[in-house]
């Protein structure tokens, strides 16, 4: 994850930078473990199902689509990036 492409392939919320046109893809998403910059601890898969979720939400409200069953995904990832802090600490 970057700002621009010259330090990453993907933005924020797992848009594909276009280099060509220093835009992003229209419409291509990341959202698996790739878009983590540094190798993640063993089993990271909390993470990575925050990452997916989280980017599921940004497109659900930057398309304005209908979010269905996945409402509350906001929710969801804060638990679960609680959940990872509360793992990943130094007194746990």
């Amino acid at each position: 994850m970057a700002d621009d492409a010259e330090k990453g392939v993907v933005n924020h919320k797992g848009q594909v930078f276009d280099p060509v046109r220093g835009a992003v893809h229209d419409g291509l998403y990341i959202c698996d473990g790739s878009v983590v910059p540094c190798a993640l601890d063993a089993n990271p898969s909390l993470t990575i199902s925050a990452i997916a979720e989280r980017t599921a939400a940004i497109l659900i409200e930057d398309r304005k689509w209908a979010a269905g069953p996945a409402a509350g995904a906001g929710e969801r990832l804060l638990c679960w990036l609680h959940h990872l802090s509360v793992f990943s600490s130094p007194s746990a």
